[in-house]
């Protein structure tokens, strides 16, 4: 998924892959929007029983809540890259 986002890049005949940018360039979200598919986060319940009370109504009833949750999660991505990370590692 890094490859196919181009975030990481290969040569035949050599093993491993390379960043395609420098770890300062490239955001957490940029790793998070090419790895995470969009139906797997905050996803409570696919298939609830309509004749729950609860059941029917929870996944409506958080995606409000779930949505700001989203975008802050997100927006602190953007504002972190790969270098962040790095230096935390190897400090």
């Amino acid at each position: 998924m890094l490859k196919k986002s181009g975030l990481l890049s290969s040569r035949v005949g050599v093993a491993g892959f390379a960043l395609t940018k420098s770890p300062s360039e490239i955001s957490l979200y940029d790793i998070y929007k090419s790895v995470q598919l969009e139906s797997e986060i905050f996803n409570i319940h696919d298939n609830p029983n309509p004749n729950c009370t609860v059941g029917r109504e929870i996944q409506q009833t958080l995606d409000k809540t779930f949505a700001s949750v989203k975008l802050a999660m997100e927006n602190e991505l953007r504002n972190k890259t790969l270098q962040d990370v790095i230096y935390h590692i190897f400090k």
